[in-house]
């Protein structure tokens, strides 16, 4: 089992059980329900079965808004990152039939075209190592955009072969049409990095989450009776689990359970390319 498998088991476990805990304390506030039901204040504090219906059609529809609005985030960026592999293939393979140089600058590209997706994937999760990185040791200081930086060497090096009559005019535009692809990608993942829901629509969806399962058992107690108990923990264990599972998709490039495999996609990048610059 690979480690991004193994640690996504573990965080999917962890959100389980907190959603299982959270749902279990609901049930056991489900206990004063059951107990007012069964003791003289039985016609007190009773919510109609049909209005709490109603409330739980709008929480409904704003669970389905932010669980979309944290999917399409989730999606768009696998989009991306499926872009920039296309495009580093792409880039690869004309760089071995569009231009003669030698392997060490075949294996320059394919070593630039590597370090860009993994110095992005650094990028999105606050790390900045480019000194670090063989080639980039001469920096005078850790960048602001270091993924900025290694497409800029891209270029450099493209432009070398243009100045060198490598290749003409012509072919460095159609090289440009993969290359400039890499910053694109990159301005769409900052984009979904630093754009989050509106704190204010989170919070107003967490209170009304709450306000839904607070008030559930109240509603539920007249028909069922000492079943409100597990129905309250279902039905809680749903509610607050689509709120758990949209939080955790929304910002889909760190470590967790439901995050992209950033890893594996720099792998899957590296891996083809140096296969296409091959010598």
């Amino acid at each position: 089992m690979s480690d991004h498998r193994f640690k996504s088991l573990l965080v999917i476990n962890a959100n389980l059980t907190r959603v299982m805990l959270y749902a279990a304390m609901i049930s056991l506030y489900s206990l004063l329900a059951v107990w007012k039901q069964y003791s003289q204040y039985a016609d007190y504090v009773n919510i109609h079965s049909t209005v709490h219906a109603i409330l739980g059609l709008v929480v409904s529809m704003l669970l389905v808004f932010r669980t979309n609005s944290s999917y399409a985030k989730w999606w768009e960026a696998r989009s991306l990152w499926g872009t920039l592999i296309n495009a580093s293939r792409n880039l690869a393979i004309k760089g071995r039939n569009f231009v003669e140089v030698t392997a060490e600058e075949r294996q320059q590209l394919a070593r630039l075209i590597a370090v860009f997706a993994t110095t992005l994937r650094d990028h999105l999760r606050r790390i900045n190592d480019l000194k670090r990185v063989p080639g980039f040791e001469d920096l005078p200081d850790n960048p602001g955009h270091p993924p900025g930086v290694v497409a800029s060497r891209i270029y450099a090096l493209i432009d070398s072969w243009r100045r060198r009559s490598l290749i003409s005019d012509q072919i460095t535009r159609t090289f440009d049409i993969e290359a400039r692809i890499f910053m694109e990608v990159c301005g769409g993942c900052e984009k979904i990095l630093n754009t989050r829901l509106a704190i204010s629509y989170r919070v107003f969806v967490n209170q009304c989450v709450l306000l839904y399962v607070l008030t559930l058992p109240w509603a539920l107690v007249e028909d069922f009776q000492i079943w409100t108990i597990p129905m309250v923990f279902v039905v809680s264990f749903l509610m607050l689990g689509l709120e758990v599972v949209a939080h955790s998709v929304e910002a889909p490039f760190g470590h967790g359970a439901d995050d992209l495999d950033l890893d594996g996609m720099c792998a899957t990048i590296e891996r083809s390319v140096n296969e296409m610059l091959r010598s």
